[in-house]
């Protein structure tokens, strides 16, 4: 006999890990579900790391939302610490005595640059954003730029807009850490557990997993990729789209956390850097927003370097840009789940109201998934959408 679940969250990256964990926090009965193992690297959340900001253009619901997942952000590193034995005091037990611990970190606040020409619409509109949601930033010349960071070339005619309270976010590490919070609240995690059908038969969601079905009050899909599979009615406007970064050295430490921010390099409307700093030796991460391959995700995503031309784009560019990185260290390739506006769809189902759903990610959304987490989780135990997520429904993004 299947066994009755408040909710069943479908797909445990990073949508769906955070409203696991919350959804488990507050007391519901929770079963987690995933076709895979996360973290992986089939999906939008490997790679070690992700930018964190908050001057957003695409409308004051992004920079609400942001907002309040920074506070999420850190509230959830502190529950990891408290609630998994991950304290500072523990971290280097194996050292010797002299050692200074280091504390355990799931945000590491790095401040973030946009870089671009000082003319340009995405600088103005970014100013704009800051000013209108206030934002903290500061606008610096080239002349400043180079005083601040030396180790960074800028073109005489290009500015930057700088926020202090931005960051890398370590997202394989949160990943792992709402998994293991959502078990000790309670909740089931099964992994390698592909999903083939949803019905709702009654008041209530059955859900099918190889010959196991699972049965919920309610639902929610936040299957990346995968969404429109599994809600095909909707017509979901989700594409699969492979995305390649590389890692390269930092030869002089200038590029080091500690040194030097998270970036954004605007080159053109349609052509922007994004890259972390090096963190304990990784290496300064880079990447493409726009370049890449429409992608089948049932198909194992090509390696770095399989794809013409990409491993030679982002050298270049971190060679004239970063001109005191060294070689290439190594590449990776992972899955975006784009929409045609990049904005991310978060609703419920207009016909099946028990079940809801959360992707539409578009290379940006992980900076956001604290606070998606939490605000679909209320949303499914309470019965009210909340402000920030109105922006982002099935309406507003057809």
């Amino acid at each position: 006999m299947s066994r009755l679940y408040d909710c069943i969250v479908i797909g445990a990256g990073s949508f769906g890990a955070s409203a696991g964990m919350h959804l488990a926090r507050e007391g519901a009965h929770v079963l987690l579900l995933d076709m895979f193992h996360p973290p992986h690297g089939l999906g939008s959340h490997h790679g070690d790391t992700r930018i964190f900001r908050t001057a957003y253009t695409m409308g004051s619901a992004y920079v609400c939302l942001a907002e309040r997942a920074r506070v999420g952000w850190l509230h959830l590193e502190e529950e990891a610490r408290r609630h998994l034995g991950l304290m500072p005091d523990a971290a280097n037990r194996a050292g010797s005595s002299d050692e200074q611990p280091e504390p355990f970190k799931l945000f590491l606040p790095t401040g973030v640059i946009s870089v671009g020409d000082a003319h340009s619409e995405a600088l103005a509109n970014k100013e704009a954003s800051c000013v209108a949601n206030g934002v903290a930033y500061e606008r610096w010349d080239d002349r400043e730029t180079k005083r601040r960071l030396p180790a960074l070339y800028v073109p005489a005619h290009y500015e930057v807009l700088y926020e202090p309270e931005g960051g890398v976010l370590f997202s394989e590490r949160i990943i792992e850490s709402y998994l293991k919070l959502a078990e000790a609240y309670g909740a089931e995690w099964k992994p390698n557990h592909p999903v083939q059908r949803i019905a709702t038969v009654g008041n209530a969601v059955e859900v099918w997993s190889g010959n196991e079905r699972f049965v919920a009050s309610k639902v929610l899909v936040t299957t990346g990729a995968w969404l429109p599979r599994l809600l095909p009615s909707l017509g979901l406007p989700v594409q699969a789209e492979r995305r390649a970064v590389a890692w390269f050295e930092d030869t002089s430490g200038s590029y080091s956390a500690e040194r030097f921010p998270a970036f954004i390099v605007h080159q053109s409307t349609d052509s922007e850097y994004y890259g972390l700093p090096s963190v304990r030796g990784s290496g300064i991460k880079i990447g493409h927003h726009q370049q890449g391959q429409p992608w089948n995700p049932d198909e194992e995503v090509a390696p770095f370097g399989s794809c013409s031309g990409e491993e030679r784009l982002l050298s270049e560019f971190t060679a004239q840009s970063f001109p005191e990185a060294g070689r290439c260290m190594r590449g990776a390739a992972c899955m975006y789940e784009m929409t045609p506006s990049e904005h991310f769809i978060i609703d419920r189902h207009p016909d099946e109201p028990a079940v809801w759903f959360a992707g539409g990610g578009s290379g940006h959304g992980f900076k956001f998934a604290s606070a998606i987490g939490e605000t679909v989780s209320r949303w499914m135990l309470h019965g009210k959408r909340e402000p920030e997520l109105e922006a982002f429904s099935l309406a507003c993004t057809r």
